[in-house]
């Protein structure tokens, strides 16, 4: 922090007792708990996400604080963080993404279930390198899904590697 009370890289209508604030952005920041890294929501959440009412309406916390930095968020998009902490409201944490990104950004940090952490697996890591391995020898895709109980379609994508691609 400088002298000036001023925090680089973040814009100056959060820092508190700056800017014209409305009496909801005083309750808004009234509501964060500003360390040296994440500025963390300490109110309601939601699925882990800060939640905020403005007459009577409901926002998330990391887009209510993204709009007052940045503006209207424009239709369709998300507003994600780089530090992947849900409650964190900190400006220069947030950014724009589109569902894709979104989708890319859970999965590159480790939040998206595959194998057989997902929910709705049918088949586990050895099932899959034994699939792989009997097809390999001659044991077709049809006796495989039989033996699994599992589509002819689910053996194809396992022996393709268009499913379980994390398998060797």
């Amino acid at each position: 922090m400088s002298s000036r009370n001023w925090i680089k890289g973040e814009h100056i209508r959060y820092i508190n007792g700056h800017g014209n604030s409305s009496p909801s952005e005083k309750r808004f920041w009234s509501k964060v708990d500003k360390t040296d890294n994440c500025w963390n929501w300490t109110a309601a959440k939601i699925k882990g996400y800060g939640t905020f009412g403005i007459d009577g309406k409901n926002y998330r916390a990391h887009r209510y604080s993204y709009e007052l930095a940045n503006g209207p968020i424009p239709t369709g998009m998300h507003v994600l963080h780089h530090c992947d902490n849900p409650r964190c409201v900190r400006g220069s944490h947030l950014f724009l993404g589109t569902d894709k990104d979104n989708m890319a950004d859970a999965s590159n940090k480790g939040r998206v279930a595959k194998g057989e952490k997902h929910g709705m697996a049918k088949l586990t890591e050895e099932d899959v390198k034994q699939i792989r391995i009997d097809y390999a020898n001659g044991i077709t895709g049809v006796s495989l899904a039989e033996k699994y109980s599992v589509s002819k379609s689910l053996i194809s994508f396992v022996i393709l590697r268009k499913r379980w691609q994390h398998v060797d």
